[in-house]
């Protein structure tokens, strides 16, 4: 069965929330179920029923959702909660427990909103822990940068992209866009820094799954990419921790292969460990290679 989609708010004001999701597809839900509850943990409450699986093409093809703070009512100086569930073409409600939380702060500390125009979705907000509040930024269709990421301190012009300067004045601070597109804020440059691992498995047996790289770390780290390739035609799998999260094959005229997270670098958490294996079916031994890419960034 498929996993009911992660609701996001496209403008938080004082007294209304508007939801966007992207939709499963329609032979997938009919319809669906918006929950709210005070903690991440529940218990979870019916607060709209039967959505229908239409969307709204002033935001990029979601389905948008307005709930007004006194439907539920949201106390004004705590945090509330969402979850969505689909319901099926045979009217199955999905599994609310295996749907992602979504969390709305109160209106005093993160009051934004988007112009309801065409372009103004492209606009995604980050919560900055340190400064307590959401800072607006421009993500172009790569998931990339375009403007500004601004703070009540004052600011400093490269381009067309605005960087909060220190408080003191003399070191700017940095914007990173995590792989939710969360702004991610810090006062140190040098902690951001690459990862690279190279390595290769000498002929690796018929028809066994070989580890051809394995890469931890015991701080968290992001992932770029893994570019892998080899002397014959070969099924790669990426693992996180032993579990496969994804499957790649070569073949004679293109014998390497890339997973590739640079539009949404994937973050993982200090200890886990990265493997990829490569299974082949020719009759000799052959050699396999894969090279990692990623960083660490602490804040």
């Amino acid at each position: 069965m498929a996993t009911a989609p992660k609701v996001q708010v496209l403008y938080r004001r004082t007294t209304d929330i508007f939801f966007g999701f992207l939709p499963l597809l329609k032979t997938e839900a009919k319809s669906y179920n918006l929950y709210s509850a005070p903690s991440a943990t529940g218990v979870y409450t019916l607060l709209r029923s039967g959505i229908q699986n239409e969307v709204d093409k002033n935001y990029k093809n979601k389905v948008t959702i307005l709930v007004k703070d006194s439907e539920i009512p949201i106390p004004f100086n705590v945090r509330y909660f969402f979850k969505l569930t689909f319901v099926d073409s045979l009217s199955i409600e999905s599994d609310i427990n295996l749907s992602p939380v979504t969390t709305i702060y109160p209106p005093d500390v993160d009051l934004h909103f988007e112009a309801e125009e065409q372009e103004a979705n492209n606009h995604n907000f980050g919560w900055v822990e340190k400064n307590q509040r959401w800072e607006k930024i421009l993500i172009n269709e790569d998931g990339k940068l375009v403007v500004d990421a601004s703070v009540d301190i004052g600011d400093i012009s490269l381009g067309n992209v605005k960087i909060a300067a220190r408080p003191d004045g003399t070191t700017v601070e940095y914007v990173l866009v995590d792989n939710q597109r969360r702004v991610v804020v810090s006062q140190d440059p040098t902690a951001y820094t690459r990862i690279r691992d190279f390595e290769s498995h000498i002929s690796v047996l018929p028809n066994v799954e070989t580890i051809v790289l394995s890469y931890a770390n015991a701080q968290a780290f992001y992932i770029d990419k893994l570019v892998c390739s080899g002397s014959a035609d070969a099924k790669f799998n990426l693992k996180i921790n032993g579990t496969t999260i994804e499957t790649l094959r070569n073949s004679w005229n293109n014998r390497n292969v890339t997973f590739d997270f640079t539009d949404r670098a994937f973050n993982v958490s200090g200890g886990t460990t990265v493997t990829v294996t490569a299974t082949h079916t020719e009759k000799t031994g052959q050699d396999y290679e894969a090279s990692f890419f990623g960083f660490t960034y602490t804040y």
